[in-house]
């Protein structure tokens, strides 16, 4: 007799897991050097890991450990395979050692792979030769780079991120150039390629593209970029926190977005002015982005959303336009200027050109004709007006003026002298 059923539903509960493998681990190391290790992690699990940490632990014959090194492991989706670089550098004594690697998430922690090296004693350091002449300066090369390092993002978008290099050190940088990298955000350096030459406290401003795809999950991504150069290289990480916002939002966290960038831009443009470069043009650029940002944010007003967004990414244009014009930017020429002696009063000028003309006039006037006297004389008076004070130019022309006028008289009336002396009699009444 059949007294009752049941049924039982049997399902197989997801499970965090990551499987480890050693891709390139070398077998010896130079004491005080540093060696490059690959190390491929594998979602093997069920569940996608946000956050876990890959830790190295190195121990010697004793199993004592002698180098911990944690290397973070961001967004790892189901069944994808990454590869973890480590850079590290030991300064173990030489002996037998064995390396141990394991991945901790979620309070657990996977497989434990392991791996024997030898760290070999360091070459012995040649004696550093004598600095000839021992006066001599050792120049050093130095910048700084300024970036955001957290960014509010959102899904289906793309948002321009300005990265700026200071040469703030001792020696001219060479053949400059950026690269980003992620593995889930799309970037690109929109402008410049590179930078051939960044003199000694200049700086150049990377323009960067960041687009985040539609299919994104929400979660926190990272940016990696690296800087290059002949003379140093420096790198560093952007933190994204990609956010799910509705058609709304996302319009007002752009529009955000890009007037905080405009405000950084001006300030850059304002220094650019400070040091009295050209930037009519990029004045004018900027003037129309932010004619067209207003646009944008009148089309949220009017509740036209969509329409925001696409208008936004004719700001986004624009603003490429502006930094291509702020960095070729050249510096405004000024004109020649005759070095002044200020501490010479304005009459005394004036003495100088009088008497100066007056010499001229009386060497010449019977060797040569007076029209090439008066020329002389005007040469001679536009260099004492170029030496003079600025205050004292009008008086100097007009004494100038008045010599000339006086040699023209008395060249006027040699020649009725000589000619019509007859003009010269005064009828005596």
């Amino acid at each position: 007799m059949i007294t009752g059923l049941s049924t039982i539903a049997l399902s197989i509960a997801s499970k965090s897991r990551v499987c480890l493998e050693f891709l390139d681990m070398p077998t010896q190391v130079v004491q005080y050097s540093s060696s490059i290790i690959r190390i491929g992690l594998h979602n093997c699990g069920s569940e996608r890991l946000d956050e876990s940490t890959l830790r190295l632990d190195v121990r010697d014959i004793n199993n004592i450990s002698r180098s911990i090194t944690d290397e973070p492991v961001l967004n790892l989706s189901v069944d994808e395979r990454r590869t973890v670089i480590v850079s590290w550098r030991t300064s173990l004594q030489p002996g037998q050692y064995t390396m141990y690697v394991w991945s901790i998430f979620d309070n657990d922690t996977s497989n434990i792979i392991s791996s024997n090296f030898t760290v070999l004693p360091a070459p012995p350091v040649p004696p550093r030769p004598s600095i000839s002449p021992p006066y001599e300066i050792v120049k050093i090369a130095n910048i700084s780079v300024v970036y955001p390092p957290r960014l509010n993002l959102t899904q289906d978008a793309e948002y321009i991120v300005l990265i700026k290099v200071i040469n703030n050190g001792e020696l001219d940088i060479h053949n400059l150039y950026l690269e980003l990298e992620s593995s889930e955000i799309l970037t690109e350096v929109v402008f410049p390629e590179m930078q051939s030459v960044l003199e000694l406290r200049k700086s150049v401003i990377f323009t960067t593209n960041l687009k985040v795809p539609k299919e994104l999950r929400p979660g926190t991504y990272t940016i990696d970029w690296f800087v290059y150069s002949d003379e140093i290289d420096r790198n560093g990480k952007i933190i994204g926190e990609v956010r799910v916002l509705d058609i709304k939002e996302k319009a007002k966290e752009l529009l955000l977005y890009y007037t905080d960038l405009l405000n950084d831009l001006k300030e850059e443009i304002d220094a650019a002015e400070r040091e009295e470069k050209n930037i009519t043009v990029v004045r004018q650029l900027f003037y129309e982005t932010t004619k067209e940002l207003e646009v944008s944010k009148e089309l949220f007003r009017l509740t036209l959303y969509s329409a925001s967004i696409e208008h936004l990414e004719l700001v986004r244009l624009k603003i490429v336009q502006v930094v291509r014009a702020l960095i070729f930017a050249e510096p405004i020429k000024k004109p020649l200027i005759f070095p002044a002696l200020p501490m010479i009063p304005c009459m005394a000028w004036v003495i100088i050109l009088i008497i100066v003309n007056s010499i001229v006039a009386l060497f010449l006037n019977r060797k040569v004709h007076w029209i090439k006297i008066v020329v002389t004389m005007s040469i001679i008076s536009l260099f004492v007006v170029l030496l003079a004070r600025t205050d004292c130019i009008p008086w100097v022309i007009f004494s100038a003026l008045t010599t000339i006028l006086i040699l023209m008289f008395l060249v006027l009336i040699e020649k009725l002298k000589k000619e019509r002396p007859y003009l010269l009699r005064f009828r005596r009444w």
